[in-house]
């Protein structure tokens, strides 16, 4: 960006503002470092593009893997099986819904109803 020419007093504006934009910038590097350190443990360096320590995976801070003994997945598959079989259970106890009366009756009335428009109809003003 090309300045125009700049007299004593246009050079000590800018002189004040670039130390004020300096000032904001550390400011702002400050709370940077502050977020990092918070999310990855350490906080990296703004200028320096190597973090210290990188930031590829949360891990627990041991960085241990965790492992389940035998007797602890021997606890969960016996209470996985119990949960599995009282849900199979209740399953298989569930009666299977047969016609409810309301349908039994809506059938009966619909059987009748074909079996009159079936039979010739009884006139009862003629014999």
């Amino acid at each position: 960006m090309l300045m125009p020419r700049a007299d004593a007093t246009t050079k000590g504006i800018f002189e004040f503002a670039l130390t004020k934009l300096q000032q904001e910038r550390h400011s702002i590097e400050e709370k940077i470092l502050e977020v990092e350190k918070y999310l990855y443990g350490k906080a990296m360096s703004i200028l320096d593009t190597t973090p210290t320590e990188a930031p590829t995976k949360m891990t627990r801070k041991t960085g241990k893997k965790r492992v389940m003994t035998p007797e602890g997945k021997a606890r969960l598959i016996a209470a996985l099986k119990k949960r599995w079989a009282k849900v199979h259970a209740a399953k298989d106890a569930k009666p299977v819904k047969k016609a409810t009366a309301k349908r039994a009756t809506k059938k009966a009335t619909k059987k009748a109803v074909k079996k009159a428009a079936k039979r010739p109809a009884k006139d009862s003003h003629t014999r």
